[in-house]
């Protein structure tokens, strides 16, 4: 929410200045770098989460004597839901591009498709595929989310400039 904030008035300020070329140049170089920052982070946490469990959930198990159990199923977890962040950092960018274009009903549908996908996904894989399937929803929303806010970033284009600012925002970030 911060760098979305701080986003919104950069792009703004360098389309009124620079044009719309411009803005969607920025909004690339920005995303691609906070992708690239976000998953280089992600990838970090994947290979450090049987040092980092411990750390973030001192005890997991003890009372119940299922530590080691516990901690390698917490870690197990947490690699797969690591995906979430990915989507998560660009749809936050993706939000703050399309509030800077004036364009308010995907981002504030975003949390809903998160959120129905969540309760969609607790309902029918919840007994298949038990806690596992609980993590891979958490990772599908949030995708979800993201292709819903890329879509609307395409639409949100108008003008002339359409083809060249939305599809060479697109091509940049898939």
């Amino acid at each position: 929410a911060t760098l979305s904030a701080a986003f919104i008035p950069t792009f703004s300020r360098v389309m009124l200045r620079g044009g719309e070329d411009a803005a969607w140049r920025l909004a690339s170089s920005a995303l691609n770098i906070i992708a690239t920052a976000t998953l280089l982070l992600a990838a970090l946490a994947f290979v450090l989460a049987p040092t980092l469990v411990p750390l973030l959930a001192p005890g997991l198990g003890e009372a119940t004597g299922q530590q080691e159990e516990l901690r390698a199923l917490a870690v197990h977890l947490t690699r797969l839901m690591l995906i979430s962040p990915l989507f998560f950092g660009a749809s936050g960018m993706v939000t703050g591009i399309l509030n800077a274009r004036h364009h308010f009903l995907a981002p504030a549908l975003a949390p809903v498709c998160y959120n129905l996908g969540i309760i969609v996904g607790a309902v029918f894989l919840a007994d298949g595929y038990g806690v596992d399937g609980l993590a891979w929803v958490n990772g599908c929303s949030s995708r979800c989310c993201w292709s819903s806010s890329q879509s609307a970033i395409a639409c949100a284009s108008t003008g002339e400039n359409t083809p060249d600012g939305a599809t060479a925002f697109t091509a940049s970030v898939v």
